[in-house]
């Protein structure tokens, strides 16, 4: 793993700021961290961003937000087209969120998300006990990428459409699918560069 841009706001409250981190493999000052029941990926050395310097050593990541290249952190609240993780690790296209009433007050909330299921591009739904705090973004996506995303899940639905509709060609949903797809492929070729 590389070097990346986070924000400290550990217990050494005179060194919050901006810092270029890499992961610590052995301590610099010989300190045992195993007895912090710390994992060698978890420690940090950071890095002044003008100088070069070492700054701080041994820095639990707890104490530090990821910086993604937009300048916000990393973790901010999705939004639709930003990747975002279910349990398990699974990456997903995050669609948008809601509270889940079944019970009362239940702490779930319904997590919908773009996948694709016998050809085509349906929203699904996921439990996940957020207890109403929105989801973050588990990668970085800019806003091109994300609606260049979208574009694309919206043009394979409308092929998907007109295969199914090509012993129909001469019918009017036939014709709209085709136009919703030379709109979606135009939408398509403006954004790419």
């Amino acid at each position: 793993m590389g070097t990346f841009i986070v924000d400290y706001h550990g217990s050494q409250t005179q060194a919050h700021g901006r810092y270029l981190a890499r992961p610590e493999g052995e301590c610099p000052h010989g300190r045992d961290h195993e007895g912090d029941r710390w994992f060698p990926d978890e420690r940090l050395i950071l890095t002044d961003t003008e100088t070069g310097a070492d700054v701080l050593f041994c820095v639990r990541r707890t104490s530090v937000t990821e910086i993604a290249p937009d300048g916000q952190p990393l973790t901010i609240p999705a939004i639709d087209g930003d990747w975002v993780e279910l349990s398990h690790g699974r990456l997903v296209v995050f669609a948008y969120q809601e509270r889940a009433y079944r019970y009362g007050t239940d702490p779930y909330d319904e997590i919908h998300y773009y996948a694709r299921s016998a050809g085509r591009w349906y929203i699904h739904t996921a439990l996940l006990p957020l207890r109403g705090t929105p989801i973050s973004r588990a990668r970085y996506t800019s806003a091109h990428s994300r609606k260049h995303r979208l574009l694309t899940i919206d043009q394979e639905d409308h092929i998907t459409y007109l295969r199914e509709l090509r012993h129909h060609p001469d019918g009017p949903a036939y014709e709209g699918e085709a136009d919703d797809l030379e709109r979606v492929t135009q939408q398509l070729e403006a954004l790419t560069p």
